[in-house]
Protein backbone atom coordinates (compact mmCIF):
# COMPACT_ATOMS: atom_id res chain seq x y z
CA UNK A 1 0.00 0.00 0.00
CA UNK A 2 1.07 3.44 -0.79
CA UNK A 3 2.03 6.00 2.12
CA UNK A 4 0.79 9.15 1.51
CA UNK A 5 4.17 10.60 0.72
CA UNK A 6 4.95 7.83 -2.11
CA UNK A 7 1.58 9.22 -3.91
CA UNK A 8 2.53 12.35 -4.19
CA UNK A 9 4.56 13.29 -6.98
CA UNK A 10 6.46 16.87 -7.83
CA UNK A 11 4.54 18.20 -10.97
CA UNK A 12 8.36 18.86 -12.12
CA UNK A 13 9.28 14.90 -12.36
CA UNK A 14 5.71 14.27 -14.19
CA UNK A 15 6.41 11.16 -16.82
CA UNK A 16 9.91 10.33 -15.15
CA UNK A 17 10.85 6.45 -15.92
CA UNK A 18 12.42 5.09 -12.99
CA UNK A 19 15.65 3.04 -13.74
CA UNK A 20 14.28 -0.03 -15.50
CA UNK A 21 15.67 -4.07 -15.08
CA UNK A 22 18.94 -3.46 -16.97
CA UNK A 23 20.24 -1.27 -14.26
CA UNK A 24 20.74 2.13 -16.28
CA UNK A 25 20.06 5.33 -14.51
CA UNK A 26 18.01 7.61 -16.32
CA UNK A 27 19.32 10.88 -16.98
CA UNK A 28 18.22 14.41 -16.72
CA UNK A 29 17.45 14.60 -20.61
CA UNK A 30 14.55 11.94 -19.63
CA UNK A 31 12.82 14.76 -18.09
CA UNK A 32 9.77 15.65 -20.27
CA UNK A 33 10.23 19.05 -21.72
CA UNK A 34 13.92 19.31 -21.05
CA UNK A 35 15.47 20.98 -24.11
CA UNK A 36 18.93 20.38 -25.15
CA UNK A 37 21.47 23.27 -25.72
CA UNK A 38 22.66 23.01 -29.10
CA UNK A 39 24.51 25.97 -31.29
CA UNK A 40 22.71 28.96 -31.18
CA UNK A 41 20.30 27.87 -29.02
CA UNK A 42 17.87 30.65 -27.44
CA UNK A 43 18.30 30.67 -24.04
CA UNK A 44 16.40 33.96 -23.04
CA UNK A 45 16.81 37.68 -21.66
CA UNK A 46 19.13 38.07 -24.95
CA UNK A 47 21.76 35.01 -24.32
CA UNK A 48 22.23 32.63 -26.34
CA UNK A 49 24.70 29.76 -27.36
CA UNK A 50 27.10 30.24 -30.13
CA UNK A 51 29.24 27.13 -30.66
CA UNK A 52 30.78 26.96 -27.71
CA UNK A 53 30.50 30.20 -25.40
CA UNK A 54 27.69 32.39 -25.03
CA UNK A 55 26.98 35.63 -26.61
CA UNK A 56 24.25 38.79 -25.91
CA UNK A 57 22.31 40.88 -28.21
CA UNK A 58 22.61 44.35 -27.79
CA UNK A 59 19.12 45.78 -26.94
CA UNK A 60 20.09 48.91 -28.58
CA UNK A 61 21.13 47.84 -32.21
CA UNK A 62 21.45 44.15 -31.84
CA UNK A 63 25.05 43.71 -31.84
CA UNK A 64 26.56 39.97 -30.51
CA UNK A 65 28.92 40.90 -27.92
CA UNK A 66 31.09 38.10 -25.73
CA UNK A 67 29.59 37.18 -22.20
CA UNK A 68 32.13 38.90 -20.40
CA UNK A 69 31.44 42.30 -22.48
CA UNK A 70 29.91 44.90 -20.22
CA UNK A 71 29.28 47.23 -22.60
CA UNK A 72 28.24 46.63 -26.31
CA UNK A 73 31.41 46.99 -28.76
CA UNK A 74 29.51 48.89 -31.03
CA UNK A 75 26.93 51.09 -29.24
CA UNK A 76 28.06 51.23 -25.51
CA UNK A 77 24.62 49.67 -24.01
CA UNK A 78 25.54 48.25 -21.00
CA UNK A 79 24.59 44.12 -20.62
CA UNK A 80 22.32 44.90 -17.92
CA UNK A 81 19.29 46.83 -19.92
CA UNK A 82 18.64 43.64 -21.69
CA UNK A 83 16.92 42.21 -18.89
CA UNK A 84 14.99 45.24 -18.16
CA UNK A 85 11.35 45.19 -18.95
CA UNK A 86 10.81 46.50 -22.34
CA UNK A 87 8.68 49.64 -22.06
CA UNK A 88 5.34 50.25 -23.71
CA UNK A 89 5.77 51.78 -26.80
CA UNK A 90 3.25 54.39 -27.71
CA UNK A 91 0.10 53.99 -30.32
CA UNK A 92 1.07 56.43 -32.93
CA UNK A 93 -0.74 56.58 -36.46
CA UNK A 94 2.49 55.94 -38.84
CA UNK A 95 1.70 59.04 -41.17
CA UNK A 96 2.12 61.30 -38.17
CA UNK A 97 5.24 59.59 -37.31
CA UNK A 98 6.53 59.88 -40.85
CA UNK A 99 5.52 63.67 -40.95
CA UNK A 100 7.33 64.74 -37.60
CA UNK A 101 10.37 62.76 -39.49
CA UNK A 102 9.95 65.25 -42.71
CA UNK A 103 10.53 67.82 -40.48
CA UNK A 104 13.89 66.36 -38.85
CA UNK A 105 15.40 62.87 -39.14
CA UNK A 106 14.83 60.67 -36.05
CA UNK A 107 11.67 63.13 -34.76
CA UNK A 108 9.42 60.20 -35.62
CA UNK A 109 11.02 57.75 -33.90
CA UNK A 110 11.18 59.59 -30.46
CA UNK A 111 7.20 60.11 -31.13
CA UNK A 112 6.85 56.66 -31.59
CA UNK A 113 8.70 55.54 -28.79
CA UNK A 114 12.46 55.03 -29.75
CA UNK A 115 14.00 57.98 -27.96
CA UNK A 116 17.54 56.59 -28.34
CA UNK A 117 17.29 55.79 -31.89
CA UNK A 118 15.54 58.90 -32.66
CA UNK A 119 18.27 60.90 -30.67
CA UNK A 120 20.89 59.13 -32.53
CA UNK A 121 20.34 59.19 -36.70
CA UNK A 122 19.52 63.33 -35.60
CA UNK A 123 22.87 63.67 -34.15
CA UNK A 124 23.91 61.52 -37.83
CA UNK A 125 22.25 63.60 -39.96
CA UNK A 126 22.77 66.60 -38.32
CA UNK A 127 26.86 65.80 -38.64
CA UNK A 128 26.57 64.78 -41.74
CA UNK A 129 24.85 67.95 -43.04
CA UNK A 130 26.64 70.25 -41.91
CA UNK A 131 30.02 68.89 -43.07
CA UNK A 132 28.87 69.13 -46.53
CA UNK A 133 27.88 72.33 -46.11
CA UNK A 134 31.54 73.35 -44.61
CA UNK A 135 33.10 71.46 -47.78
CA UNK A 136 31.20 74.01 -50.23
CA UNK A 137 32.98 76.94 -49.23
CA UNK A 138 36.27 75.31 -50.23
CA UNK A 139 35.20 73.89 -53.80
CA UNK A 140 33.42 77.36 -54.58
CA UNK A 141 37.27 78.81 -53.58
CA UNK A 142 38.07 76.43 -56.15
CA UNK A 143 40.09 73.57 -53.90
CA UNK A 144 37.55 70.66 -55.92
CA UNK A 145 39.26 67.56 -55.49
CA UNK A 146 39.34 66.00 -51.74
CA UNK A 147 36.78 69.08 -50.53
CA UNK A 148 34.42 68.34 -53.47
CA UNK A 149 34.62 64.50 -52.90
CA UNK A 150 33.36 64.93 -49.08
CA UNK A 151 30.80 67.06 -50.27
CA UNK A 152 29.47 64.73 -51.79
CA UNK A 153 29.50 61.84 -49.27
CA UNK A 154 28.42 63.59 -47.01
CA UNK A 155 25.52 65.45 -48.33
CA UNK A 156 25.03 62.21 -50.28
CA UNK A 157 25.20 60.63 -46.60
CA UNK A 158 22.57 62.83 -44.95
CA UNK A 159 19.83 62.45 -48.11
CA UNK A 160 19.94 58.99 -47.39
CA UNK A 161 19.67 59.52 -43.71
CA UNK A 162 16.83 61.77 -44.01
CA UNK A 163 14.72 59.62 -46.59
CA UNK A 164 15.35 56.60 -44.68
CA UNK A 165 14.60 57.55 -41.38
CA UNK A 166 11.32 59.26 -42.66
CA UNK A 167 10.19 55.96 -44.43
CA UNK A 168 11.34 54.03 -41.06
CA UNK A 169 9.13 55.98 -38.65
CA UNK A 170 6.11 54.60 -40.29
CA UNK A 171 7.84 51.35 -40.24
CA UNK A 172 8.42 51.74 -36.65
CA UNK A 173 5.06 52.94 -35.63
CA UNK A 174 3.56 49.70 -37.41
CA UNK A 175 6.26 47.84 -35.83
CA UNK A 176 7.65 46.84 -39.08
CA UNK A 177 11.62 46.25 -39.63
CA UNK A 178 13.41 49.15 -40.70
CA UNK A 179 15.61 49.92 -44.19
CA UNK A 180 18.18 51.58 -41.89
CA UNK A 181 18.81 49.36 -38.90
CA UNK A 182 20.75 51.00 -35.88
CA UNK A 183 23.33 49.01 -36.27
CA UNK A 184 23.68 50.29 -40.21
CA UNK A 185 23.48 53.66 -39.02
CA UNK A 186 26.35 53.68 -36.65
CA UNK A 187 28.54 51.86 -38.79
CA UNK A 188 27.45 54.86 -41.77
CA UNK A 189 28.05 57.58 -39.07
CA UNK A 190 31.67 56.02 -38.39
CA UNK A 191 32.87 55.25 -41.87
CA UNK A 192 31.93 59.05 -42.42
CA UNK A 193 33.88 60.56 -40.00
CA UNK A 194 37.16 58.19 -41.02
CA UNK A 195 36.76 59.22 -44.45
CA UNK A 196 36.14 62.90 -43.42
CA UNK A 197 39.20 62.42 -41.46
CA UNK A 198 41.29 61.25 -44.09
CA UNK A 199 39.61 63.46 -46.61
CA UNK A 200 41.01 66.55 -44.45
CA UNK A 201 44.60 64.71 -44.47
CA UNK A 202 44.58 64.72 -47.93
CA UNK A 203 43.78 68.16 -48.38
CA UNK A 204 46.00 69.46 -45.77
CA UNK A 205 49.07 67.51 -47.68
CA UNK A 206 47.95 68.83 -51.13
CA UNK A 207 48.06 72.55 -49.09
CA UNK A 208 51.33 72.11 -47.97
CA UNK A 209 52.73 70.85 -51.00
Amino acid sequence: METEEEAEVPAATEGFSRPGADGEEATQADLPGFVHLGPQTGIGAGLHAKGDSIVWDCAMCGTENPLEAAICSVCGTPFGQIFEEPEEKPAVDPGRAATFSLFFPGAGHILAGRKGEGFARGIIFAFALLLGIFSIGPVRAGSGGAYLFMMVLSLSFAAGVYVTSTADAGREARGEKPILSMRMLLYGGLGLIFAAIAILTLAATQARG
